[in-house]
């Protein structure tokens, strides 16, 4: 049976721009890193992943997950079963406006069977696609 409810991928949050003071803070690093080719840089992650497939794009900050029209009531939780399989990869780029701050955009690569917790991938061919930004 298939793994619904984003069990199944990887997300890398970014931020747009600077990173605003309160997370400069929170990360506590002297740094950032710039993509400067966005769609090369996930296509190498998703070649070192293996993943089946991938998007990317800015997080729409939003108060509610909303669908409109006559939905059955099985489709209850917009994280997993039927409603997250409706939302498809919109669920993973839809915030609450509390967190507008953050200037949020993702990547999201799709891969196969569940995904168990962090994993740490070495990618030297990322090194190309972006460059070091000292935090000022």
């Amino acid at each position: 049976e298939k793994v619904r409810g984003g069990l199944n991928d990887w997300i890398l949050c970014c931020t747009i721009g600077h990173p605003p003071a309160s997370l400069r803070k929170d990360i506590n690093r002297e740094f950032c890193v710039e993509i400067t080719s966005v769609r090369k840089f996930a296509k190498a992650i998703a070649r070192a992943l293996k993943a089946q497939s991938f998007c990317f794009s800015r997080c729409i900050y939003v108060p509610d997950r909303i669908i409109y029209g006559v939905v059955d009531k099985s489709v209850i939780d917009p994280k997993s079963g039927p409603m997250a399989d409706l939302l498809g990869w919109a669920r993973a780029f839809l915030k609450h406006p509390i967190f507008s701050a953050q200037n949020e955009f993702r990547f999201v690569w799709r891969g196969v069977g569940q995904n168990h917790g962090v994993e740490f991938v070495e990618i030297p061919e990322l090194k190309q696609y972006c460059r070091r930004i000292p935090l000022r």
